[in-house]
């Protein structure tokens, strides 16, 4: 099981780095706000919305990871089917209970309208973490939202350019490395994923899969 260690920590890295396009969204609906007299709570208003975004995108993330949970709790489960029902009702319940301890602190740090943007985020996270449970790891990264992420990234970088702010968020915020971060998780999920498939065509066991493999390239 230790040679399987490398390939599960890359699995939840990938599961985990998925919304990290989120940042640059909160930050645009966030900064788009303050322009408009929002109030900050005396920050300044780059580090009110990287702060902001940077938690909104932690906790989009966790809902990811709780969706992922429910469909590994379904599927181990299945056949019990009173206890199925049972750890279903559950999570849906603290489902329904953290989004709505979210939508009043969110609703105390950037008020009603900006919280409920903040709602289809976490739904949409956690639909797609219990979907991601079905999937290699490998296909949670395909080209497609590679390409949306990097665009999304850009257009960012356009749009506080068009304010005149893009040299102050840039080196204020933590723009640079979250899109830094999800291009390393990008590259090390296709990498690992790839020596997956590759060692399958072979039909070779993972689990005896020599660790040094781990450090090869294939890209």
């Amino acid at each position: 099981m230790k040679k399987l260690t490398i390939r599960t920590t890359v699995r939840f890295l990938a599961l985990g780095g998925f919304f990290l396009f989120l940042y640059p969204v909160f930050f645009a609906v966030l900064f788009t706000a303050a322009k408009n007299d929002i109030s900050t709570g005396g920050l300044d208003p780059i580090v009110w919305c990287d702060r902001l975004s940077l938690i909104g995108t932690g906790v989009a993330i966790l809902f990811c990871c709780f969706g992922f949970f429910l469909s590994f709790m379904g599927e181990h489960f299945r056949e019990r089917k009173h206890f199925n029902l049972i750890s279903k009702t559950l999570t849906a319940v603290c489902l329904l209970a953290a989004i709505i301890a979210v939508f009043f602190l969110s609703q105390s740090l950037v008020g009603p309208p900006l919280s409920v943007a903040l709602i289809p985020a976490l739904a949409l996270s956690g639909i797609v973490g219990a979907k991601f449970y079905y999937l290699s790891y490998g296909k949670y990264y395909p080209v497609k939202i590679l390409g949306l992420t990097v665009g999304i990234y850009l257009a960012f970088i356009v749009y506080c350019a068009f304010l005149g702010a893009v040299d102050q968020v840039l080196s204020a915020s933590a723009t640079i490395p979250t899109f830094l971060a999800y291009m390393v998780i990008y590259l090390l999920t296709k990498n690992q994923s790839g020596i997956d498939r590759m060692m399958e065509r072979r039909k070779h066991d993972l689990s005896h899969l020599p660790s040094n493999m781990r450090r090869y390239s294939t890209l």
